[in-house]
């Protein structure tokens, strides 16, 4: 959404809605993927220090790989959802005074 009249004004000025979206998605993607590694990275220090304090914490190690489909997923459909202003923006408000 930050860069909203940035796409906006791509596709006023004739960049394919395909090419934005591909960039869009992209970003999201890695973005996401990111986010999984490191969330990855702190999950089992951190089973390791909540099962110091309470015995019966467990993570099955599949839960968190498991778990990325559907974040990439929620990353996908948000930026689909946020960029779809920009794809559907009229040029003469783009570039309005």
């Amino acid at each position: 959404m930050d860069n909203l009249e940035e796409f906006a004004t791509l596709k006023a000025i004739g960049a394919p809605r395909r090419f934005i979206l591909r960039v869009v998605l992209t970003q999201a993607l890695l973005a996401g993927a990111v986010g999984c590694a490191v969330g990855l990275l702190a999950t089992y220090p951190l089973e390791r220090l909540a099962t110091g304090i309470v015995p019966w914490v467990y993570t099955p190690w599949w839960l968190p790989i498991i778990a990325l489909l559907p974040t990439l997923l929620m990353c996908v459909l948000a930026s689909i959802v946020s960029i779809r202003v920009a794809l559907h923006v009229d040029p003469a408000k783009v570039f309005r005074a």
